[in-house]
């Protein structure tokens, strides 16, 4: 659960209003002083996120194609930055489209971890109904939902 706080709260940090090359810049120059793998596929991760949640285009998807982390919670979390993107964020219908085909693209990559986080996940969500505390039903993250 460590990790899900600490995207949650990194997505809204990095989807700032900087010029787009401004962005890029200062993500390139990052990923130049990495120190080491791990540090330059947390900086490919955190731009990706970034255009994900500040512009969504097909730069996003050439980027992404060439993004294998060592560490596929990365992909996964891009995958809900994309689902997020695809049914509850305002964008326009050419990015909700892009964004759908992109989460398809990744569900081949990441269905192992998504049934591991849907088992971990949902022994905590309940609801309050009626004045009665109810389990409710696991994220899923087919394309449409």
């Amino acid at each position: 659960m460590a990790f899900v706080w600490y995207y949650i709260f990194g997505k809204d940090a990095v989807a700032c209003t900087l010029p787009k090359d401004v962005r890029e810049l200062v993500g390139t120059q990052l990923q130049d002083e990495a120190l080491d793998s791990d540090e330059a596929e947390t900086c490919a991760f955190w731009q990706l996120v970034t255009s994900i949640e500040t512009d969504l285009d097909e730069t996003v998807d050439r980027v992404l194609r060439r993004f294998n982390p060592e560490d596929q919670r990365l992909l996964f979390w891009l995958l809900v930055a994309l689902k997020f993107m695809e049914n509850l964020r305002v964008a326009t219908r050419q990015q909700k489209a892009l964004a759908a085909r992109l989460s398809l693209r990744l569900m081949d990559r990441v269905g192992g971890i998504v049934q591991e986080f849907s088992k971990q996940f949902k022994s905590v969500l309940l609801e309050v109904r009626q004045g009665q505390l109810r389990a409710l039903e696991a994220p899923t993250f087919e394309s449409g939902e």
